[in-house]
């Protein structure tokens, strides 16, 4: 709970991941509108993602691994994977990599962490995120 706890406070604007849109949708001018419109249809809503989160040994040499499938967009627009893989790691107090299989990517952790990393990732905005393969 402890790594949850820090997380949040790392991550404090993407509390409520709906509000940043809103709030930009609310602007006067129409162009801006329509070019808040326009991105927000391309992409994916934290919400709307289906993330798995499992852990396997399955050839890591016996060493249990917990990775993050079906990650498509990070919590904050200015924010990559890559930096969101690193407050996880950091977080949970972790090592871990990003995974890339073609064009889709999992985020790969060291150790058995499913339980913590589906509480971190509700806690974002991930509400889609269950245990599973």
């Amino acid at each position: 709970m402890a790594a949850l706890m820090q997380l949040r406070a790392q991550l404090p604007e993407m509390a409520n991941p709906s509000d940043a849109a809103t709030s930009m949708s609310m602007s006067t001018s129409t162009q801006a509108s329509a070019s808040t419109s326009a991105s927000a249809s391309t992409t994916t809503r934290l919400e709307d993602q289906r993330v798995r989160v499992s852990s396997t040994k399955n050839g890591r040499r016996g060493k249990t691994v917990t990775i993050v499938r079906g990650l498509t967009a990070v919590p904050s627009n200015d924010e990559s994977l890559k930096t969101f893989t690193q407050r996880l790691k950091k977080a949970l107090g972790v090592g871990g990599a990003i995974d890339t299989d073609g064009d889709a990517s999992s985020l790969v952790f060291q150790g058995d962490h499913v339980d913590s990393l589906i509480a971190a990732l509700i806690a974002v905005g991930y509400t889609n995120t269950k245990r599973g393969g």
